[in-house]
């Protein structure tokens, strides 16, 4: 989730602070916002010594208050007992002149953070620490200056929480997963196979370094820089082992009205503009939300769409919105304008699940502990209505859509339900009709009284009798597929460039490519097999590119990676029985959910193993035919395993039929 503010705030400042060293435009790690200050007051004193915990976008940050300024401690919500984990500490020092910050920054750097008993000095920016195995459901935090102290507790993520978390990536490990759309200055959060301690994990933005700033074994949230170019980037990341490389779109967010304080019935005007969107492919979701004695067009939380067609952004890359903000009081406003990414949650949509406790949080986050049928952990889940949902204890809900929002579970909708722990009591059977004498047959003789029985089934009811169910990890045809190799002396270089050239060629030929597959979903097959067939006839462009671009002298280790667009199908073939004129006729019925993503698979080549021998000539050195030759070959097979999955997928289809 990234996020830019503007606060518009007309309490009164207190006298220790100096309106004129107030800059315009302030940057920082408050909460991980981007805030514009457009009024001239401030917040009021804090007392002698506070604290407070403020848990969003996969961060949780507790800040402690003195007279000497604040320090703020960032660590990563997604943290379970027993778990490595990285944070870091800021310090914004008080006062009035340079020389009285910088006494007091000297202060504050000398305090010192007990974070569940490991202490951490606060001139230490970042620190990695390990969970209390024993903590239970919250970790202690206190904050020390000399005799004055400030404690609270951080909420952990319990173990059914920490599963699930887990089991998000399980089926590929390896794999790192990011937001396509981030925005500068904007704290995002990265999914993957970390180890907790962020000085072992290397990212950067358009080959600038990027700072984690908390970390988790199972996530990273890093903070981008706030000046960057807007547009189309890539994001490496790297944590031991594991490396991930694709594109990202960076937008910039910025928020401006011409007044800041209202009272009663006045009006002014809030403009957004978002930039970086030239040759959006993809629509990007849009939050914005309203707090204070104001009201707005449109409404005070409102979620937006910009769509590659919108006026603006098709033409010059830019987003604008205006809305027309009315004071209800006299006082200030805060607006947050975020893009919002979320990701399907398989692991909880469609799941029955028992309420623990009554909704707690506001408007936009409710939090309620679930449990899962036999299993006693409790599990948090939220809810991102405006009022809070009509839940309470003994509930039985069974979960609709679910989305991961950044590595929080967030349910979509939701129906009350029964106890699915309950056995069913079998139907009642009916009495069977009293027998009654037949009627005398007619005078003369004839056919005997013919007697009604009751047909086997009703029309139209159904059995299920069992599922099938199946995986394929299919290619998405609406995405692009980079083809990569390099060596540890230099950064990759793009290999067999011209195949995206070329599948824009065949479309151009014979419409959109997704349209023209035998499924006519853009899943696999005809698009795998373009693939082979420009790589039997590429190795010279490979080969190229090895020769003309790598630094090929002193190179101990060779790699060769595929960035490919994928979709996660999951398939069912239901087996059911219809009641179709009392006889009960089987039928089967086909249904699929999928879920989109990226990943990258490399393949190395190391100085001294088996594959150096096939890629280096006489002298050790890399060949650069040999290496082409050995990529190519590498990019072929994981094409064909794609272009299998594709065709296991049709036969699971009409085994269905």
């Amino acid at each position: 989730m990234n996020r830019t503010s503007v606060f518009f705030d007309a309490t009164k400042r207190s006298p220790a602070m100096n309106p004129s060293r107030i800059p315009l435009v302030w940057l920082g790690l408050v909460s991980g916002l981007l805030a514009v200050t457009c009024s001239p007051h401030a917040a009021a004193a804090q007392p002698a010594t506070s604290a407070l915990v403020q848990s969003q976008r996969g961060l949780h940050t507790v800040s402690f208050n003195t007279l000497q300024g604040t320090v703020r401690v960032l660590l990563p919500v997604d943290m379970a007992p027993g778990d490595t984990i990285s944070g870091t500490i800021t310090i914004e020092p008080a006062g009035a002149s340079d020389a009285e910050r910088t006494t007091n920054a000297g202060v504050l750097r000398g305090t010192v953070i007990d974070l569940g008993g490991e202490k951490v000095n606060a001139g230490r920016p970042l620190f990695t620490m390990s969970v209390p195995v024993a903590a239970g459901e919250s970790v202690p935090i206190t904050f020390a200056a000399g005799r004055r102290t400030a404690s609270t507790a951080v909420p952990l993520s319990n173990a059914a929480a920490t599963t699930r978390a887990v089991a998000r990536t399980a089926s590929t490990p390896g794999r790192f997963d990011w937001p396509p759309t981030v925005s500068t200055g904007s704290p995002a959060t990265i999914t993957g196979p970390f180890d907790g301690n962020a000085a072992n994990t290397k990212l950067s933005l358009g080959g600038a370094a990027v700072p984690v700033i908390a970390e988790s074994p199972r996530q990273a949230v890093v903070q981008l820089p706030a000046k960057f170019a807007p547009g189309v980037s890539r994001l490496a990341v790297q944590d031991g082992p594991h490396l991930a490389r694709g594109p990202v779109r960076v937008v910039q967010l910025n928020l401006s009205a011409p007044k800041t304080d209202l009272v009663r019935g006045e009006k002014t005007v809030l403009t957004l503009e978002v930039t970086g969107l030239q040759n959006l492919e993809h629509s990007v979701p849009l939050q914005v939300n309203t707090n204070g004695t104001v009201t707005t067009e449109g409404g005070n939380r409102q979620q937006l769409v910009i769509a590659p067609a919108d006026p603006g952004v098709a033409v010059g890359g830019v987003f604008r919105l205006n809305r027309t903000i009315t004071g209800t009081a006299a006082g200030g406003f805060e607006v947050v304008a975020e893009v919002v990414w979320a990701n399907p949650a398989p692991w909880l949509a469609k799941h029955t699940v028992h309420v623990e406790r009554s909704p707690l949080g506001f408007a936009g986050r409710w939090r309620v502990p679930v449990t899962f049928p036999g299993d006693k952990a409790e599990y948090p889940i939220y809810f991102g209505d405006e009022k809070m949902p009509a839940l309470q204890y003994c509930n039985w809900i069974e979960v609709g859509e679910a989305e991961v929002r950044d590595g929080v579970d967030y349910v979509k909708d939701y129906k009350r339900t029964t106890d699915p722990t309950k056995p069913v009591p079998p139907p009642t059977k009916p009495l069977p009709p009293a027998k009654l004498a037949p009627p005398p047959a007619p005078p003369g003789g004839g056919d005997k009284p013919v007697t009604d029985e009751p047909p086997p089934c009703k029309e139209g009811e159904e059995r299920a009798l069992g599922a099938a169910k199946a995986t394929f990890t299919l290619l998405d045809g609406t995405k692009e597929l980079f083809l990569q190799t390099y060596t540890d002396k230099d950064a990759a270089a793009t290999a067999a460039g011209d195949f995206a050239a070329y599948l824009k060629k065949v479309a151009e030929l014979g419409g959109k490519i997704a349209d023209d597959l035998p499924d006519g979903d853009g899943a696999g097959g005809a698009v795998f097999d373009m693939l082979l067939k420009y790589l039997d006839m590429g190795s010279a462009t490979i080969e190229a590119t090895i020769g003309g671009k790598l630094r090929l002298a002193g190179a101990s280790k060779f790699t060769a990676a595929m960035n490919v667009g994928l979709r996660d199908i999951e398939a069912t073939c239901a087996s059911v029985e219809i009641c179709v004129r009392g006889v009960w006729v089987p039928q089967k019925r086909y249904s699929e959910t999928e879920t989109k993503r990226r990943e990258t698979f490399t393949w190395e080549a190391n100085k001294g193993d088996d594959a150096w021998e096939k890629i280096s000539d006489s002298s050790g050195r890399i060949d650069s035919k040999k290496a082409a030759d050995w990529a190519n070959e590498k990019f072929k097979e994981k094409a064909a395993e794609f272009k299998d999955a594709a065709e296991k997928r049709k036969k699971f289809q009409d085994a269905c039929k």
